[in-house]
């Protein structure tokens, strides 16, 4: 799954189970782009999606929350028979905060710091995620 939603972490068992487990991830980017529909074009008067590129004012990279799990893809290791597995992880979003509210209604989970990325890897809580 691309998104999870941080409000129903705790609801829905996929999600929560990786969380009890502590398959948290933390995923450093410079920025991502949301896109938003734009008006119509005055040459050839289309309508098409905008990209917006949201960043750190400061140059320091964004530390979202996340969640990972491995499975099995249905082929095995040519060198051992073990089945091949495949990690993959998804992104924590939340309501979107008032200067955002204007590009999606949606956001990703951000950890401000190293200790509140590090609490969300070693013991991530309700009260954390909230």
């Amino acid at each position: 799954m691309y998104n999870a939603r941080s409000d129903t972490l705790y609801d829905k068992r996929t999600f929560r189970d990786l969380a009890l487990r502590g398959q948290t991830a933390v995923v450093a980017v410079d920025g991502f782009y949301e896109w938003k529909e734009s008006e119509k074009s005055a040459i050839g008067g289309g309508s098409g999606k905008q990209p917006y590129y949201v960043h750190r004012s400061d140059g320091k990279p964004l530390l979202i929350a996340g969640l990972w799990t491995s499975v099995p893809t249905g082929r095995e290791h040519g060198y051992d028979g073990k089945p091949e597995m495949l990690t993959t992880y998804t992104l924590l979003t939340t309501d979107a905060c008032p200067k955002l509210q204007w590009l999606h209604h949606r956001q990703p989970v951000f950890l401000w710091d190293n200790a509140e990325a590090m609490e969300w890897l070693q013991d991530p809580s309700q009260t954390l995620e909230k």
